[in-house]
């Protein structure tokens, strides 16, 4: 009888095999590891690479698997946030602490936003803060973000901006209103994610080279943002910033539009500025110091049908002094009663109020009333569409037609 040899393999729960010796021509490598293969959680720290990370884990696996690639600041701050989804792709080199004071997110390619948004690209920054085109690692959606820095003075207003999108979007349906996902703070921040858009208008129209839109598009525009407009009136919201850069089309269709930027928008009977809007699409009672409402918005929207139809702005001024007699030039003068309600400016308008020819010190440009009527600039465009331009540009906005029924005017029934 052959000698039998024992062998006792190595695992959890030896296993014990008698064999002959002409049969140990086995590997033992492949009875050695049958455990079950290691988790995202359960894998040694040492075996894994940040590179085939996959979220969601909690913050406490991921800062002792991937301790390296937070900054010290970070190790701390990792276990306010119940998931993590992404961080980075590279070892930091800095700490990474929030500058006390700050006034814009320090944006940088491929790092995170609440260990959830990697930032890819920054869309916009002015001095409401920055917009970053960021991808979420959550739902992998490409989104934009809003980020505002939170401080007194700010609050406010962006709590407001927060209920005022809440509220155009109770209905469910967008009524060319920008979509916002969700909301939250992040290192003294405040960030809103929204919906990715395209281009804005501002940009089409330098990519048009400045001139007139095809007629179409313009009809398209002139509706689209003319209901945006009305949706937002009824809903007792004046937008106060109307103009080119705040009107993005969608990504999938260059025919759908969105109204962006609540970051100056009120309530109707509770203004909270005195200074609003851009200056080229500024309303004449704003520039009167006088009560405004949603008319404001119908003049700026006026101002925007003369641009995409001629391809630059109706106005543009250095100053408000300026603007003022642009609009003089442009639509003839205002009423004398509407002047005479206007204290900003009496000392220009004389001691009676009567409007002078204006220079412009720097060019010398001389402005008369009516000596370039806007209408002799759009040649091309039909009669009905300058009757909705001048219906949006009265000068008594008491006067002016609300959105509604600037809508019911025949260029939008034909």
């Amino acid at each position: 009888m052959r000698k039998l040899h024992k062998i006792v393999v190595p695992n959890k729960a030896p296993v014990v095999l008698y064999l002959q010796k002409s049969d140990v021509q086995f590997h033992l490598p492949k009875l050695i590891n049958n455990s079950p293969k290691p988790t995202s959680e359960s894998q040694s720290p040492k075996t894994l690479s940040i590179h085939d990370f996959q979220g969601p884990v909690k913050p406490s696996y991921f800062a002792s698997t991937y301790k390296d690639y937070l900054t010290p600041y970070e190790k701390s701050e990792i276990h306010k946030f119940l998931q993590i989804y992404y961080v980075r792709q590279t070892i930091p080199a800095g700490n990474n602490t929030p500058k006390k004071g700050a006034k814009f997110f320090p944006f940088q390619a491929d790092e995170h936003i609440a260990y959830r948004y990697q930032q890819l690209q920054i869309l916009g920054q002015g001095s409401f803060g920055s917009v970053i085109k960021c991808l979420d690692h959550k739902t992998h959606q490409t989104v934009a973000i809003k980020v505002i820095k939170d401080s007194k003075k700010t609050h406010k207003q962006m709590v407001l901006e927060l209920d005022i999108l809440k509220h155009l979007q109770l209905n469910g349906e967008n009524h060319h209103i920008l979509h916002y996902i969700d909301v939250f703070q992040f290192r003294s921040f405040f960030c809103i994610v929204m919906e990715l858009l395209g281009q804005n208008l501002h940009s089409v129209l330098s990519d048009n080279g400045h001139k007139s839109l095809a007629l179409p598009m313009i009809k398209t525009i002139a509706y689209q943002l003319g209901n945006a407009i009305q949706y937002m009136h009824e809903s007792n919201i004046i937008h106060c910033d109307i103009k080119p850069d705040n009107v993005l089309f969608s990504q999938v269709r260059k025919t759908s539009l969105r109204v962006i930027d609540f970051g100056c928008s009120c309530w109707v009977g509770k203004t909270m500025y005195e200074y609003i809007q851009s200056r080229f699409y500024r309303a004449p009672e704003v520039i009167l110091n006088l009560k405004y409402s949603t008319g404001i918005d119908v003049w700026s929207y006026g101002c925007v049908l003369f641009e995409i139809a001629n391809g630059r702005p109706l106005f543009m001024p250095d100053n408000e002094e300026e603007l003022f007699h642009m609009m003089i030039e442009a639509l003839g003068s205002p009423p004398d009663y509407l002047v005479a309600k206007a204290g900003k400016y009496c000392d220009f308008l004389g001691p009676y109020k009567k409007i002078e020819p204006y220079q412009n010190k720097k060019t010398g440009k001389l402005y008369f009333p009516l000596a370039l009527p806007f209408e002799k600039r759009i040649t091309h465009m039909s009669e009905s569409y300058i009757d909705v331009i001048k219906a949006c540009l009265t000068w008594d906005h008491e006067k002016r037609p609300s959105m509604a029924e600037i809508l019911k005017m025949p260029y939008f029934q034909e």
